[in-house]
């Protein structure tokens, strides 16, 4: 716990310091450094060896770079882009853990570079909008992940996914599902509130259940590996798919509601 802390700490520093300074193309580079660390752990998760997975995120970080100056100022393809990475996560990705089967490589590298540069490109688009925005959709999300490890841990009994997540639990879900209800409540409550109440409570819930859909999805491709952590990059963390998993579905999901 104390090794995972040390790491927290200064992660959630860095964040802090990024929303804060406002400036984009500080938050843009620092976001694509860690997406094509992200990129090169989904390369090895998708059977790539070492090599070949350094060259998957090196073709990431371009495709990042030339998506971005194509779809600057059309706001149709980009919004185009956000919705098929939507679809995926609450169409494809239920049904592909529903047959729990192996996926192929070819599949996997193929999402892996549109969902994660749908991603990237999402955290860019908030943070040049709207950070108070980006902001929410990122706390909610982890207050998401955190109430439903206290919960769980607590009261945790009935498996959501045992074959794939064994840690995850039904009573997690609902925890988790709790804390971000309440928060959007208080959000909605004040003058500040960018929707209406029922919108931000519809928004939040949805914003669970894909990030659940994240984690669950990174934890088969983990078992598909064999392997507990997508990397060593964060430590006693793990991967950086290990810590973005859950945001990887909510970002381009809030984006579209941003908009």
């Amino acid at each position: 716990m104390g090794g995972r802390i040390a790491v927290a700490i200064p992660l959630l520093a860095v964040l802090a310091g990024l929303l804060w300074a406002g400036n984009l193309f500080l938050w843009q580079a620092a976001t694509l450094a860690a997406a094509a660390a992200a990129a090169m752990e989904w390369g090895r998760l998708s059977g790539l060896p070492e090599k070949a997975s350094v060259i998957y995120a090196g073709l990431f970080a371009i495709l990042c770079l030339l998506g971005t100056a194509l779809l600057a100022g059309d706001t149709v393809a980009g919004d185009a882009l956000l919705a098929a990475a939507s679809l995926f996560w609450v169409l494809l990705a239920p049904m592909v853990l529903l047959r729990r089967g192996k996926l192929p490589g070819w599949f996997l590298r193929t999402a892996g570079m549109i969902l994660l540069f749908a991603a990237w490109r999402a955290a860019a688009l908030m943070f040049a909008d709207d950070v108070a925005i980006l902001t929410m959709a990122v706390l909610l999300v982890a207050l998401a992940d955190a109430a439903a490890y206290l919960f769980g841990k607590a009261l945790g009994r009935a498996k959501m996914a045992p074959e794939i997540s064994p840690g995850k639990t039904w009573e997690g879900f609902f925890g988790g599902t709790v804390a971000v209800l309440a928060a959007a409540a208080f959000v909605s409550a004040n003058d500040y509130a960018p929707a209406p109440a029922a919108w931000l409570m519809a928004a939040a819930f949805a914003l669970v259940v894909l990030s659940v859909l994240g984690d669950l999805f990174a934890s088969l491709l983990k078992r598909q590996a064999g392997v507990k952590d997508s990397g060593r990059w964060l430590g006693a963390h793990g991967g950086v798919i290990d810590r973005l998993d859950a945001m990887l579905p909510a970002l381009p999901f809030a984006a579209l509601l941003s908009q």
